[in-house]
């Protein structure tokens, strides 16, 4: 696979198709996503999501080869008696420019699609359970559904791409100011999606494929 997006000449193109294939994993993308929330040791992801102790290591690893997590700890005792327990945590972010998400094949867009929302679609299930998603009453929850041409269309994803590019100053500021004056943090989740919503005849078209014959 990589030397296949090599070929395109993409400076970066390489190394996002270490990326593409950690997150069309569906293992490797929620431990991405678990590490972007709080570093963890594998065992711990066990306890969390579940699955093979053994598996989850081996992705673990996996990643920290391809320079997506590191080890920041080492603890006496893990799972098993005498082990030692390894801390990861995320070094990089899980993004893919839209130059380098276009040269994907459908599948693998798709497979990736489906593991980042269901890391998603985990966050909103835990600020549920917890009861913290409406515990702010300026929290932010909408969606609508303009019909817009290709140029509105580009135009949002890149209003898009303004919010994520500056979230990283906004994270920083933040963490200047309760430095200094001692408040307590708010942890938050945000989501950014913008999609192709399916015409009446798609949908219908979808819907009659997934009725049994």
């Amino acid at each position: 696979m990589e030397e296949r997006v090599t070929d395109h000449g993409v400076g970066t193109a390489v190394i996002s198709a270490k990326l593409a294939k950690a997150l069309a994993n569906p293992v490797r993308a929620r431990i991405m996503m678990e590490l972007s929330v709080r570093p963890l040791s594998p065992s711990q992801f066990q306890a969390i999501v579940g699955g093979n102790l053994g598996n989850i290591a081996r992705y673990f690893r996996q990643l920290e080869e391809w320079d997506y997590v590191e080890v920041i700890e080492r603890r006496r005792g893990g799972h098993r008696r005498g082990g030692v327990e390894h801390i990861y945590r995320r070094t990089q972010p899980a993004l893919l420019r839209t130059d380098e998400w276009e040269i994907l094949p459908s599948f693998l867009r798709e497979d990736i699609s489906a593991n980042v929302l269901a890391s998603y679609f985990a966050r909103i299930s835990e600020a549920i359970e917890a009861g913290t998603f409406d515990a702010e009453t300026d929290r932010h929850l909408s969606w609508e559904k303009p019909t817009l041409d290709r140029q509105a269309w580009e135009e949002l994803g890149e209003r898009l791409d303004e919010v994520l590019d500056w979230l990283p100053e906004l994270t920083r500021e933040s963490a200047e100011r309760m430095k200094e004056s001692g408040e307590d943090p708010i942890p938050t989740t945000v989501g950014l999606a913008a999609f192709r919503s399916p015409t009446n005849s798609e949908l219908e078209r979808a819907r009659r494929r997934g009725k049994p014959s």
